[in-house]
């Protein structure tokens, strides 16, 4: 049994999870999310803002005293599409050096094959079932496939929630052409991933959890979110509702993060594609991904 810190460095949320690991099994100590939006402005300059690494700094020493407190084995800290984009990444490894936080820069196939093994970690033999998890990210978003007897197909799209709202939605509140645009280009994006059926389609990251939350007029509670299920009649109220409200309306809204307030219609988008793609009417949300599979994974890091 060894005790793991394992930290998500997301191109919008950071998260830090806390557990004690034996093998296949994985039990929670703690688990904190925190809204960083660290890929600011990544998509159009290629560089991390000096306020983004303001607020990347502030959150890993909340997360230091969190893993001190905690007295763990091992610590390990992944950073995603941001990191892969941004010319100065070298400044979120200093960063990192300096509180003693080991970072791996994980490439997008790797962080799909983690993500599903955190996505599934709680699902008794999955390895029987067709199963499809999405990971929608700030700057990226992954399908993994997994089919009874075949390898897993795991592919990461450069259209986040964060990349696709800084590359088309300028107006407030939301331009429907603009949004047209958005659905187009994420569309001919995954496209490429091919035909499947999955038998449960499992969404995991900031979005799906959010929405589980404003669906149900709750703040964040895992236990109501864990499982929730997403429809397309969901998910399209949630996009007519929400897309009508100008963004200081949608702050305010119960469950939305307002850090997150501008870029939810963009994540709504990515989950009814994925949808559309497996020709799936509902997706079941889970508030577990990358940083289970990394602690999980902790030997090979």
């Amino acid at each position: 049994m060894k005790k793991i810190a394992a930290i998500d460095m997301g191109t919008n949320s950071f998260l830090c999870l806390i557990a004690e690991v034996s093998g296949s099994k994985l039990k929670v100590i703690e688990d904190h999310v925190k809204v960083v939006r660290l890929g600011e402005k990544v998509n159009q300059n290629k560089f991390f803002l000096p306020q983004a690494l303001a607020r990347a700094q502030d959150c890993l020493k909340e997360f230091k005293k969190i893993i001190e407190r905690n007295k763990v084995d091992k610590v390990i800290a992944t950073a995603t599409s941001a990191a892969r984009d941004a010319k100065n990444g070298n400044e979120l490894k200093r960063i990192c050096d300096e509180l003693s936080i080991p970072l791996f820069i994980i490439e997008g196939e790797k962080e799909a094959q983690l993500s599903f093994k955190g996505a599934v970690s709680n699902i008794e033999n999955f390895e029987n079932k067709k199963i499809l998890v999405v990971d929608v990210g700030g700057g990226s978003t992954e399908f993994i496939f997994s089919e009874p007897g075949k390898k897993l197909k795991a592919i990461s799209f450069d259209v986040g929630c964060v990349r696709l709202t800084e590359m088309f939605l300028s107006k407030d509140p939301i331009d429907e052409r603009e949004l047209f645009e958005l659905r187009k280009y994420a569309q001919r994006a995954i496209s490429n991933y091919g035909h499947i059926n999955p038998d449960v389609i499992i969404a995991v990251a900031g979005t799906p959890t959010t929405l589980a939350c404003v669906e149900q007029k709750i703040d964040f509670n895992e236990s109501k979110v864990e499982g929730f299920k997403l429809t397309q009649n969901k998910l399209f109220n949630l996009l007519q509702n929400l897309s009508a409200l100008s963004l200081d309306e949608r702050k305010n809204i119960i469950g939305l993060e307002p850090l997150r307030a501008d870029v939810i219609i963009a994540g709504i988008v990515l989950l009814q594609l994925a949808l559309e793609l497996a020709a799936k009417d509902e997706m079941v949300v889970s508030t577990r991904g990358l940083r289970y599979g990394v602690a999980l994974n902790h030997a090979s890091f």
